[in-house]
């Protein structure tokens, strides 16, 4: 299956311009299975959804903005309740805590973006314990260089943890310049942490367009 794991709604980000219902038809043009809303601070982009499409998996997620750390993508349970996540300025250690007491999966967002608040670009760049906490990198970001997505790849692989592709949509022209390939059936939030906890993640694949 192939998923946008970075996309940003009007609905629910203000600083995007493109619509759920947007979105989903231009990546279902290009051929995607499924995407990760993924607005900043908010569920309301994934809120705004009227009912589910066909053959086309919409997953809940939030980019959190942390105090200290960044940018956070966090993915919870499917029936998990989130709203403690609307409320940014938590310290990333707690972030984490939270999340995996949740039962969920966080991990960076384009941690060597120096211009849109990266792990990398914060004290937390060097501590290896801290980073070994996260269930995956996002190495791959339809806004950012060949040389972001370079040094994505090598923490990623350093860390061991599994690539997330995304293309950080905010307007129609940015849909689907990222992606994740996952060799797995996903149907909801559940099977993708499944697939990130079990180790299955290994096969995954985060490639696009520049």
């Amino acid at each position: 299956m192939i998923f946008d794991m970075h996309c940003h709604t009007k609905e629910g980000s203000p600083d995007a311009l493109v619509s759920l219902d947007a979105t989903v038809k231009k990546l279902k043009s290009k051929g995607y299975n499924g995407m990760l809303v993924s607005d900043h601070n908010s569920y309301n982009g994934y809120k705004s959804m009227k009912k589910e499409y066909k053959d086309f998996v919409v997953l809940r997620g939030i980019e959190y903005d942390s105090v200290d750390g960044g940018h956070l993508l966090i993915i919870l349970p499917s029936r998990m309740k989130y709203d403690i996540f609307e409320y940014r300025g938590m310290e990333v250690q707690d972030v984490i805590n939270i999340v995996h007491a949740l039962g969920g999966i966080v991990g960076p967002a384009h941690p060597y973006d120096y211009s849109k608040l990266g792990i990398c670009n914060t004290k937390w760049n060097e501590n290896i314990e801290l980073l070994k906490q996260f269930d995956f990198i996002e190495t791959f970001n339809g806004c950012l260089t060949k040389k972001s997505h370079i040094l994505s790849k090598n923490l990623a692989k350093e860390l061991d943890k599994p690539c997330f592709g995304g293309s950080d949509s905010h307007s129609i022209v940015k849909v689907g310049l990222g992606q994740t390939e996952i060799p797995f059936d996903i149907k909801n939030e559940d099977d993708l942490i499944a697939c990130v906890k079990t180790g299955n993640y290994r096969s995954f694949k985060a490639t696009g367009e520049y």
